[in-house]
């Protein structure tokens, strides 16, 4: 082999280790594009030196109306969410080795909250798969019994929570994400009918 010949292969070596690393940093500023998305609905990243703006999130929650609830009694909160069209979460039970969706509320003594009752789920196949799984899709409901603790001052109070799940499209399954979940009650207390009756 001639001198010549090393060189030219020397340098196609080279140039094709070059394509690999800028293969190789492309995947990882992709990574950090989905690691630094933000919990709104709204958001924009960096990726490559650039902002990259992304439109809607793949799940919104909407946020609960004003819960009114006489003290000592129980009632039913309803969390409202979507899916964005093209998109599925895992529902709740979810397949096996799958993350299923799941709604916390942080509770205190103050507070009684029920186990969360999730929708009935729908199946879906994706196209990397043989088998259907139980998912969500657009518009769905989770309701959740709360009452407040006899000690619990009359007003409003704040609760939080976050609702965690797993994206998919039909392809690909995205990382786990949570997103908070806020919630105003108000506390009051129910007149009794046998003071209020005229005498």
């Amino acid at each position: 082999m001639t001198r010549h010949n090393i060189f030219l292969i020397i340098g196609l070596m080279l140039i094709f280790m070059e394509g690999l690393a800028y293969w190789g940093k492309t995947k990882i500023n992709s990574l950090y594009a989905i690691l630094e998305f933000q919990d709104t609905k709204k958001a924009s990243v960096k990726n490559t030196g650039k902002k990259v703006e992304i439109k809607e999130r793949m799940v919104i929650v909407k946020p609960p109306k004003k819960v009114n609830i006489a003290k000592g009694k129980s009632t039913i909160i309803q969390v409202e969410a979507r899916v964005a069209s093209g998109y599925h979460i895992q529902a709740n039970p979810a397949g096996k080795f799958l993350i299923p969706t799941t709604l916390s509320i942080n509770s205190n003594n103050n507070w009684s909250v029920g186990s969360p009752i999730y929708p009935k789920a729908k199946l879906f196949r994706m196209k990397v798969s043989k088998k259907d799984i139980p998912v969500y899709d657009g518009d769905f409901v989770i309701n959740v019994s709360l009452k407040p603790a006899p000690s619990i001052s009359l007003g409003d109070h704040n609760l939080e929570g976050k609702l965690t799940y797993q994206a998919c499209n039909e392809v690909t399954c995205f990382f786990e994400e949570s997103i908070k979940v806020k919630i105003l009650v108000n506390v009051f207390k129910e007149e009794n009918k046998k003071e209020n009756k005229v005498k």
